[in-house]
């Protein structure tokens, strides 16, 4: 889909894997920045305090689509190989 999007454009779909009691987030998607792509995770919420008490935002987390979730990228080392 990177293809298909224009820079400084992108989209989100409702993620149909939110587990229970986790903060997954609410929506998920991919956006194109600079040529560069990255993934987009999204969730509702509700200001608590201040004079916008109650009122609804989305707070957008980005992270380059190089990056996987929770590893470390892979390195060889030779001296692991015992033979």
């Amino acid at each position: 889909m990177a293809e298909l999007q224009k820079d400084m454009s992108g989209v989100l779909f409702k993620n149909d894997r939110r587990r229970d009691g986790r903060e997954d987030p609410q929506l998920r998607g991919s956006c194109t920045i600079g040529g560069q792509r990255y993934w987009m995770d999204a969730w509702t919420n509700t200001l608590q305090r201040g004079e916008r008490q109650g009122e609804k935002y989305i707070s957008i987390k980005f992270r380059a689509a190089e990056e996987r979730r929770g590893r470390e990228p892979a390195t060889r080392r030779d001296d692991d190989i015992p033979f």
